[in-house]
């Protein structure tokens, strides 16, 4: 694990920055795709090269906090025990120090998919259009993250993004 140091004898250094919090590259990708009476449309979006860690993972691992869970990785951290564990040794109120805890963050989101169907009409009956769909809203992510959410993970009471599901009908007299 590094520590940012100055150049007077290896002095840790307060404050020091091991990256940035904003994105190197936001990207997105829509689409409307129609064949005969179908309808298909597939919303992704995502950034990478961010430099973030997370409250979430830091309150895991903290072993300062007696009322709560601890992560698996705390038991595989270093220790007289186990000498030959990756994860640096965990301290009672350590929080993460270094650059041990930050990580390279990207994410590929699909925020949304519908699928619909235009159902053919009569004139007769006062309908010029009769449209039925189905869709989903974030119903998945392609991520290196290991919090809840890359994108809303950003403290100790983030919440991942809601996958929801409904079905339509458009009528158009």
């Amino acid at each position: 694990m590094r520590k940012a140091t100055d150049n007077s004898g290896g002095k840790v250094v307060q404050n020091s920055s091991f990256g940035n919090n904003a994105p190197k590259i936001i990207y997105g990708f829509n689409n409307a795709l129609r064949y005969k009476r179908f309808d298909l449309n597939v919303y992704f979006y995502g950034e990478a090269g961010r430099k973030v860690t997370s409250s979430y993972w830091e309150d895991w691992i903290d072993t300062n906090q007696n009322s709560q869970n601890l992560s698996r990785y705390v038991f595989d951290s270093f220790s007289s025990e186990n000498q030959g564990s990756k994860n640096p040794s965990i301290l009672a109120g350590s929080r993460g120090n270094g650059d041990y805890y930050l990580k390279s963050l990207y994410f590929i989101r699909c925020g949304n998919i519908t699928l619909g169907y235009n159902v053919p009409v009569k004139k007769n009956w006062g309908i010029s259009n009769l449209r039925v769909y189905a869709d989903v809203n974030n119903p998945f992510v392609i991520t290196n993250w290991t919090g809840l959410d890359p994108e809303t993970d950003t403290g100790t009471y983030s919440y991942p993004n809601v996958t929801s599901y409904s079905l339509g009908l458009n009528i158009t007299f």
